[in-house]
């Protein structure tokens, strides 16, 4: 059996064909600035053991983060484009902050099981609600 072939650009509508060509522009405005954004992101001499983020610079973030065990880089052996002569690296409103890959790990694990918490306290207050006001609620099991 012959495989379907596309219309021909003459007998597709106009505006299938402009769909088409902001589709791909927009593909390629993608691709361009996730390159972009990996490239202004990089940081060289990374170690295994550390977990590096790019942090907002706000004081309330910093101390946000400085509770969660991180510190600012001042590490002499990673290097970004962003380096000051403090030894910090600075890109903007953003500051490099490290902490180890472990404790990021832990926070991480954290963040997922008060999400699944979240989750679970939703459903019993909604079982709750329903169950005063006598609705039936049908529960499937994994």
């Amino acid at each position: 059996m012959p495989e379907p072939t596309k219309p021909s650009v003459a007998a597709r509508e106009p505006h299938v064909i402009e769909f088409e060509r902001k589709q791909a522009l927009l593909e390629k405005v993608r691709t361009t600035r996730s390159s972009m954004l990996q490239n202004m992101a990089k940081v060289e001499g990374r170690k295994p053991d550390k977990h590096y983020s790019w942090i907002n610079r706000d004081e309330n973030r910093i101390t946000h983060f400085q509770a969660q065990g991180y510190v600012i880089c001042k590490d002499p052996d990673i290097k970004t484009n962003w380096k000051k002569e403090d030894g910090t690296h600075v890109r903007g409103d953003l500051i490099l902050m490290e902490t180890s890959a472990e404790l990021h790990e832990v926070w991480k694990y954290e963040g997922e099981l008060r999400a699944v918490e979240d989750l679970e306290a939703s459903r019993d207050s909604f079982k709750a609600f329903a169950g005063k006001n006598q609705i039936p609620v049908n529960e499937t099991r994994p």
